[in-house]
């Protein structure tokens, strides 16, 4: 049976799903306690009354409160000194303090800031300004439960999504392999007619296999790149560092029998240190290397050109190339998978390079765009996390590799 697709997780952000902010409200006096809840009762709020400061203690030792009014002058222990004990308990280190007293003076009010009171009203107290003071508290509390529960479901919304990545990469990986098996036997067997007829194929016979062979073995590469396309960045995590300068040594030295073949002229300038996945970069730039010595026109000599400049916390690559180019309304389109701007027969490809080189892009944290024009060639920009802003979390806008920007 086929497995069922993840159900998304319903918001509960809503206010209105949010429970009431508690609020502790302490008082001796049972006729001024009626008096603040009644004053209160309007916000919304869960008042919770306590007539001493031990009762009082109890509750914050039982449940998080938004606010505790705390009055001054109570019967078993004072305010401050019960506020002293409030602060004492982990649970309740931070929660702000309203003071109500009937005794007026500077001492107190200063000893009330000096234990953490974020206000102290004098009684009796005006409704309005009371109403005022928690109704603040309450609305502050209110957002910050909204914003809890966003990142509950922020969390949860990126736990599904990893779990659907990995389960696409499955599939991709299970469907290559059942498509690849027939491909193989199809591909043999052309081959074996091909060997076996030997001379007794005419032309149009021999040309019918071969199209035939060609084209099992492009769909075996489509097939392939789809494949690295799901798979990419499943597991990997930039932060190595990177010296681009060698490691685009040893992608020339890779393609030496390509830029040879075609008397390419590849030049390349200083290069810096980056944060990111060796293997994955190499990958970029022989991918962007390769496009460049590609689509030039048929005869001619590639010219690539490759150099940096620092932006800030990152570094700006560029691979420009003085080939056919195209109309800049592809800029986009060409990112796409297996969107192509050429037949196979003009350019051969997968369709599926620049995609793999956006996608390595945007896993280390980067942009990658290109300007181009039909006759004038391309010019590829892309951007990585320079390697010492990524271990020191600081730009270093002074070092250029390049002062040439384009």
């Amino acid at each position: 049976m086929a497995a069922q697709p993840n159900q998304p997780a319903r918001s509960v952000t809503a206010a209105s799903e949010l429970p009431p902010a508690p609020v502790l409200l302490v008082d001796d006096d049972p006729v001024s306690l009626l008096a603040e809840e009644a004053v209160l009762a309007d916000l919304g709020a869960d008042i919770v009354g306590a007539a001493s400061a031990r009762e009082a203690l109890q509750r914050l030792h039982e449940r998080d409160f938004a606010l505790v009014i705390l009055d001054v002058g109570l019967p078993d222990l004072d305010g401050f000194a019960a506020a002293r004990l409030i602060r004492a308990q982990p649970r309740s280190q931070t929660t702000p303090i309203i003071f109500l007293t009937g005794r007026p003076g500077e001492a107190a009010l200063y000893r009330a800031y000096d234990l953490g009171a974020v206000d102290y009203l004098l009684k009796p107290v005006v409704p309005a300004v009371l109403r005022a003071k928690v109704g603040a508290f309450v609305e502050l509390h209110r957002q910050n439960g909204i914003i809890r529960r966003q990142m509950q479901e922020l969390a949860a919304a990126l736990d599904q999504l990893q779990r659907s990545r990995a389960e696409l990469a499955q599939f991709a990986s299970i469907a290559a392999h059942d498509l690849k098996e027939p491909l193989r036997t199809i591909a043999s067997f052309l081959q074996l007619l091909a060997e076996h007829l030997g001379d007794g194929l005419d032309e149009p016979a021999r040309q019918y296999l071969g199209f035939a062979l060609d084209g099992a073995r492009r769909l075996q590469r489509l097939i392939d790149g789809l494949l690295e396309y799901a798979r990419l960045g499943m597991s990997e995590k930039p932060g190595e560092r990177v010296a681009m300068q060698s490691l685009l040594a040893a992608v020339i030295a890779g393609m030496r029998a390509m830029i040879e073949s075609s008397h390419a002229l590849v030049s390349v300038g200083p290069l810096p240190e980056v944060a990111g996945i060796p293997s994955r970069l190499e990958q970029l730039m022989q991918n962007l290397l390769a496009n460049a010595l590609k689509f030039v026109p048929h005869g001619s000599i590639p010219r690539v050109e490759i150099g940096s400049c620092r932006q800030g916390a990152e570094w700006q690559f560029w691979v420009r190339d003085h080939g056919i180019g195209f109309e800049p309304k592809h800029a986009e389109r060409i990112f796409v998978p297996f969107q192509r701007l050429h037949t196979a027969a003009e350019y051969s490809g997968t369709g599926i390079g620049l995609a793999l080189c956006k996608k390595i892009v945007v896993m280390h944290g980067g942009r990658i765009w290109v300007e181009s024009a039909p006759g004038e060639g391309s010019t590829f920009y892309f951007t990585l996390p320079a390697a010492d802003a990524a271990e020191e979390g600081a730009p270093n806008p002074d070092v250029h590799a390049n002062a040439d920007t384009k």
